[in-house]
């Protein structure tokens, strides 16, 4: 899934995880969402973990203040 213009729109067949994300949104509850909470002042960082014999992971952090504000 992508974002444009603040909708989600479906990943193209053939994707290399198209099946993954078509799964997640599909999990009850959804693993994806489109409406987490951010501040659109602030940049967006992310941070994959792309596995080897294991899963990816992402991680999306915002930093307010000392702390970072993580999804």
């Amino acid at each position: 899934m992508n974002v444009w213009c603040g909708k989600p729109k479906m990943v193209l067949a053939g994707a290399v995880y198209a099946k993954q994300i078509t799964q997640a949104l599909m999990d009850d509850p959804p693993r994806i969402s489109p409406h987490v909470k951010y501040d659109k002042t602030k940049p967006v960082t992310v941070v994959f973990d792309l596995g080897r014999a294991d899963t990816c992971s992402l991680w999306f952090t915002q930093q307010f203040g000392m702390g970072p504000r993580h999804h």
